[in-house]
């Protein structure tokens, strides 16, 4: 490469940062060089421009020194110092606790079912009637033979109540039950 081109070369990137330097730096403050302020109503426009002129006009003396802007505070521009990077913070609040269950009002509790009767242990053998009227009977408890009348306690706490032509009335002295015997010999 001759020094010419070199020259050529070096020239041509020179006008270039300088190009894009201007284009992108505000030289207004960084030069010092502050616009020309014209009295209101005066013509914005300097003598002998054209009416499609884009050119400023500026003071021809420079000011007494560069001026120096302030940048403003991190703080002011992130709000407060924070972060702005930082993941955003996310609160989770428990959910409120379930409401208690709903107790339905339910009836006393019945009392316990009364026991069943006891199983009568004699079983109908015969009947003894005086004058069209049943008298007394006769009851087997196992292999022995009972003769009863009304009124009569007979073994295992069973007293004799009633005696009719169908059924035979006992009553359990214990618990105070009342039982009943088919003259054909079935319990009631």
């Amino acid at each position: 490469m001759s020094p010419r081109s070199r020259l050529l070369a070096l020239a041509a990137t020179a006008l270039g940062l300088w190009l894009a330097r201007s284009q992108f730096v505000n030289t207004d403050d960084t030069l010092g060089v502050s616009p020309v302020r014209r009295a209101p109503g005066a013509d914005a426009r300097p003598p002998g421009t054209g009416t499609g002129s884009s050119t400023r006009t500026v003071a021809a003396a420079p000011s007494a020194g560069p001026t120096l802007q302030t940048l403003p505070l991190r703080e002011a521009l992130v709000g407060g110092g924070a972060d702005p990077f930082a993941a955003p913070r996310v609160v989770v609040k428990a959910p409120p606790p379930p409401p208690p269950p709903v107790v339905a009002a339910s009836a006393p509790p019945r009392p316990p079912a009364a026991p069943p009767p006891p199983r009568l242990p004699y079983r109908f053998v015969g009947l003894l009637s005086e004058n069209g009227k049943p008298s007394s009977v006769y009851l087997a408890l196992g292999e022995t033979l009972i003769d009863a009348r009304p009124g009569d306690v007979l073994e295992g706490g069973y007293q004799l109540k009633t005696i009719s032509a169908k059924e035979l009335t006992f009553l359990q002295q214990q618990s105070n039950l009342t039982v009943r015997l088919a003259v054909d010999g079935e319990p009631l």
